[in-house]
């Protein structure tokens, strides 16, 4: 039946890249990939997966579209073992030449992290963030550094949206770790997309990255420092004010506060 499948999908995908049958086709493969049972997903993402970069861009776009089905037309649970691949599928994209397909990636990157999310896999959400973060710190082509950052933002957005609150927690800290090395790779001359990359800055203060880790609740350990010297003062009513203004701010609000700072630096601009 896997045989059949195969061969079904494969001929389907073929005439994709002739002008004459690629609406058809594609048709035909949309209606496969929503009529799949469990038992097929797996050899189904094989079968889309096996398109070269020397194939037209059609059948490229088409197969990262069939991914984004997949991850919104299945049951989460039924996708979560082959989410690493059908992400590692769409990865092989980020350096396509044809924008559409590109954009088609950053579609496919969404859904996916969407069904995990759904899936109550947070806990698997930053292993999935890393193949994303690991192009964006180290492509060197331009179009791979936008469509990384393009679709590592559509990973946190469609992650933190999906997730329950408890799950939101496991991204956020995450995300703060990842969020130093993203300013530093703002500041430097070698990225190229520095607006993609300031949409993912938002994203990740959105999803909780620029919030500073919930209290634990007990008390602090009593300090060296005289209490006079902590809290009397000009300078210490100046802090205390600072420090209730940060807490009252949204990470966002703190972020949009950040970016003029960050613009004024020539290596931005």
């Amino acid at each position: 039946m896997e045989e059949g499948m195969k061969q079904r999908v494969n001929w389907c995908m073929n005439r994709l890249s002739d002008r004459d049958t690629e609406a058809m086709a594609a048709a035909e493969l949309e209606a496969l990939a929503r009529s799949l049972g469990p038992e097929a997903l797996a050899a189904f993402v094989g079968a889309i997966s096996d398109a070269r970069p020397a194939d037209r861009p059609p059948l490229r776009r088409h197969s990262l579209r069939l991914l984004s089905l997949l991850a919104s037309s299945h049951p989460a649970p039924s996708l979560a073992p082959l989410l690493p691949r059908m992400l590692s599928s769409a990865l092989r994209r980020l350096r396509d030449p044809d924008s559409s397909v590109r954009s088609a990636c950053v579609h496919a990157v969404r859904s996916i992290f969407a069904s995990s999310a759904a899936a109550a896999a947070a806990a698997a959400v930053p292993a999935l963030l890393r193949p994303l973060e690991d192009a964006l710190l180290h492509e060197q082509d331009s179009c791979a550094q936008l469509a990384a950052a393009l679709c590592l933002a559509a990973a946190v957005d469609a992650s933190s949206s999906a997730a329950a609150d408890d799950d939101d927690e496991v991204v956020a800290r995450h995300l703060r770790r990842l969020l130093p090395r993203l300013v530093k790779l703002l500041r430097g001359s070698a990225f190229k997309a520095k607006p993609a990359l300031i949409s993912l800055l938002g994203s990740a203060a959105a999803a909780g990255g620029a919030a500073a880790p919930p209290s634990s609740g007990s008390s602090c350990p009593a300090s060296p420092i005289p209490r006079r010297r902590r809290l009397g003062g000009e300078e210490g009513r100046r802090r205390g004010a600072r420090g209730a203004r940060r807490r009252r701010e949204g990470p966002l609000a703190r972020l949009q506060g950040l970016l003029p700072l960050l613009l004024r630096i020539p290596e931005i601009r």
